[in-house]
């Protein structure tokens, strides 16, 4: 979840997946680091991405889909965000809602970070 940024819950890394996307752009050299739109947060420390959908949604649990990968969800079941850890090896969004979003999102971020499909 949000608050979970700076707080590695796991050491897992993206493995087995088919296609990989690398986003051209600066590389982050502190913490946190947020694109104007603060739809992305980066904790280089922590190596935690995480990707804001709804703009001041409220989180009222949150998924974890495997040790690397959490969803955020409201009280309603919207998505409100996803979060990656060890963002540095990857972002897998094999089966993670609105993944083509959240692809766009981090690559217009311009975060040096590689992006599986």
């Amino acid at each position: 979840m949000m608050g979970a940024i700076g707080n590695c819950r796991g050491n897992g890394g993206v493995a087995g997946v088919a296609a990989q996307r690398q986003w051209p752009g600066k590389t982050s050299k502190g913490r946190p680091v947020a694109n104007p739109s603060d739809s992305i947060q980066y904790d280089s420390e922590a190596d935690v991405l995480y990707v804001r959908l709804a703009p001041g949604g409220a989180v009222a649990r949150t998924v974890e889909l495997d040790v690397a990968r959490l969803i955020d969800y409201s009280a309603d079941g919207a998505v409100v965000g996803l979060e990656f850890l060890d963002a540095s090896d990857g972002i897998d969004l094999t089966d993670v809602p609105f993944a083509h979003r959240a692809e766009q999102l981090i690559g217009e971020s311009g975060l040096d970070l590689p992006v599986f499909v």
